[in-house]
């Protein structure tokens, strides 16, 4: 599980998803959290905030899905 979550989202904190990281890598899944930092939802601005988020991504799947 990947999840890419903005730290300034309104309706679902970010805590919710490091908590939901936490249980899964608990449960003994992969999971991984990118926190777009900045960014409130959707994908459309962030290239605007000069995140690496595509970098991160492509490298956890590339470990992953060896």
């Amino acid at each position: 599980m990947l999840q890419i979550h903005g730290d300034k989202h309104v309706t679902v904190p970010i805590s919710q998803s490091v908590n939901f990281e936490a249980k899964m890598k608990a449960a003994g899944n992969a999971c991984k959290t990118i926190t777009i930092s900045g960014d409130i939802h959707g994908m459309g601005g962030w290239e605007k905030l000069d995140s690496d988020y595509q970098v991160q991504m492509i490298a956890w799947l590339r470990k992953t899905l060896k």
